[in-house]
């Protein structure tokens, strides 16, 4: 199955789409240091790219069966103002059902944070929904912690969008079972367990709370007491990315854009589970 990669960030759906042996045939994608660790990382010579996803024509896109994007989710998170579609990017999504009206591609595939559940009164998601609705998609979703897979408690919602009837083999539910948590090595230590800490710090045996863009947290409590930040390659691995992923984007960008890279990330392990399920 071909896709195209919207709202790229480092690639880390694409990662996982090409580890469920689908191909990407284009990426967008506005920060200028993103695009340049997601061309470090990938062969994306050749492919189609754009910046701003409000400029693209649909007739400029190439083909492709599935629209795959994690958008913007400051306007929704718990952790912003939560203006929801008053805010500007609250409503790059719709930018993507623009697109979708006119290419009608097989597949829309989303993620987004929690927060997409209740802000608005719990409308957001409601409206997303409808307006995919309206173009001919059948809906299912699905909130899934990407503690199920990687040690870090990040809950996101998902979406896959079926064109023109609802699919004869279901993505959802993903189970516990079907996505076993596992061991990830974060520096010299490997983390595993189910300790977590309001205060952002977390014991080796424990799950990281969610990252997010700052550069000095969460923190790691390490067995003789002392307490340090994770670095930006431990914040890439608990992500899900490879090193070899790492270390090509450090070439190209500054620790401080690593560790904002790592924190608007997707988890590559989950959205690995639900790539493997999309297409025949």
């Amino acid at each position: 199955m071909t896709f195209i990669d919207f709202f790229a960030g480092v690639g880390g759906i694409r990662t996982a789409m090409e580890a469920a042996e689908h191909r990407c045939v284009g990426f967008v994608e506005i920060d200028r240091f993103a695009v340049a660790a997601y061309r470090a990382i990938y062969d994306a010579e050749g492919e189609f790219y754009a910046s701003d996803i409000r400029a693209i024509d649909p007739m400029e896109l190439p083909g492709a069966d599935c629209y795959a994007f994690g958008f913007p989710c400051q306007p929704f998170s718990c952790s912003g103002a939560r203006k929801s579609f008053e805010d500007t990017r609250g409503t790059l999504v719709f930018e993507i059902l623009r697109l979708a009206a006119v290419r009608k591609p097989r597949y829309l595939f989303a993620e987004n944070v929690a927060g997409l559940l209740t802000v608005s009164r719990g409308t957001a998601l409601g409206t997303i929904l409808n307006a995919m609705g309206e173009l001919g998609y059948f809906c299912e979703w699905q909130l899934l912690n990407s503690a199920i897979k990687l040690p870090q408690s990040r809950p996101r919602v998902y979406i896959v969008g079926h064109y023109g009837a609802p699919p004869a083999r279901a993505v959802f539910p993903i189970l516990p079972s079907d996505a076993e948590p596992r061991l990830v090595c974060v520096g010299n230590l490997n983390i595993k367990g189910l300790f977590q800490s309001a205060n952002k710090v977390y014991s080796p045996d424990g799950i990281s709370p969610c990252l997010d863009t700052s550069a000095d947290r969460p923190n790691i409590f390490l067995p003789d007491g002392r307490v340090r930040h994770l670095t930006a390659r431990e914040k890439w691995r608990l992500q899900g990315f490879s090193d070899t992923a790492f270390y090509k984007a450090a070439e190209v960008c500054s620790d401080a854009q690593l560790q904002k890279q790592a924190g608007n990330s997707v988890s590559v392990p989950v959205i690995y589970e639900i790539a493997k399920r999309l297409g025949d």
